[in-house]
């Protein structure tokens, strides 16, 4: 479970802002990395963690072509991905992050 004060890490980091349109409204915590892809509470590590609408959000989860584009861009990955290595790509469009910890660290 995300705890509030996770959540609002994340949040703050990510400037309060979806990763994949920048809007601040609708926020809601992503897992890049799911947790019914063979993982667990473990992946609820700010690595692993981005803030988006929950448009965008929902469409990672429910639409292949999107999900694909969610992979391009850092927001989702594979199993066999590693957060920590796998950089996020803002909402800007240009610039790449790795999210390690709390802070993000340009690529």
């Amino acid at each position: 479970m995300i705890t509030q004060k996770l959540r609002k890490k994340i949040y703050d980091r990510d400037g309060w802002q979806c990763v994949a349109c920048g809007t601040p409204a609708g926020l809601t915590i992503q897992h890049r990395k799911n947790r019914q892809m063979g993982g667990s509470k473990s992946l609820d590590i700010p690595e692993n963690l981005v803030t988006m609408c929950g448009a965008h959000n929902q469409a990672l989860e429910m639409d292949a072509e999107y999900a694909e584009i969610g992979r391009k861009n850092g927001w989702k990955l594979r199993q066999w991905d590693d957060p920590a290595v796998i950089p996020v790509r803002y909402p800007d469009g240009i610039s790449w992050f790795l999210t390690n910890r709390f802070t993000r660290r340009k690529k």
